[in-house]
């Protein structure tokens, strides 16, 4: 901390100038499933042992997180290139929960753009692209909480890089025919 130089003389934790020795370990765990073009969910957790901490002025401790999404595409009958994705997300600490509802609409399966909502807080616009195995995309949250409406948020940017693993499984020859056994 020595090395930075606060805006602010009063800043506590850059006062002291002192070194941080602290770290956390986290867990976190998910599992996710998808039958490519019909639907797909999962669910997860982050920050599972709820580790403590003491960084300079503040006890710190990490609280359990969970998470759940779901959604459906669904080819347009007249236009097999357009494919619309409805879905959403939960997400909880226990304390409070958000709810997002999210609409996507993917084209060629090369390029992709949407919306979301996450009541009470924000509507999202998303932009990507999707090239071989890897999702790039890009979106923009207009806040429509107390933050934005006081001027203390306009918004925020997200860069997004995604990499799906292609898993395989072997096919298993069987016959019902009595006279191959």
């Amino acid at each position: 901390f020595g090395k930075f130089k606060p805006i602010q003389d009063d800043d506590p934790l850059l006062k002291e100038k002192s070194v941080q020795k602290d770290m956390l370990t986290d867990l976190g765990l998910g599992i996710y499933y998808s039958i490519p073009d019909k639907i797909y969910f999962g669910a997860s957790t982050s920050q599972m042992l709820q580790s403590k901490g003491n960084f300079g002025v503040a006890d710190i401790t990490l609280r359990r997180h969970y998470y759940i999404t779901a959604g459906y595409s669904y080819k347009l009958p007249d236009n097999p290139s357009i494919l619309l994705e409805p879905s959403f997300f939960i997400k909880s600490d226990g304390a409070s929960t958000q709810f997002d509802f999210n609409a996507l609409v993917e084209y060629n399966k090369k390029f992709w753009g949407g919306l979301s909502y996450r009541v009470t807080d924000a509507i999202v616009v998303l932009l990507g692209v999707n090239y071989k195995d890897f999702r790039f995309g890009y979106s923009y949250d207009f806040t429509t909480s107390d933050l934005g409406k006081k001027g203390r948020s306009s918004g925020s940017h997200e860069i997004m890089l995604g990499y799906c693993f292609k898993l395989s499984q072997e096919s298993v020859e069987s016959n019902r025919n009595i006279r191959v056994l």
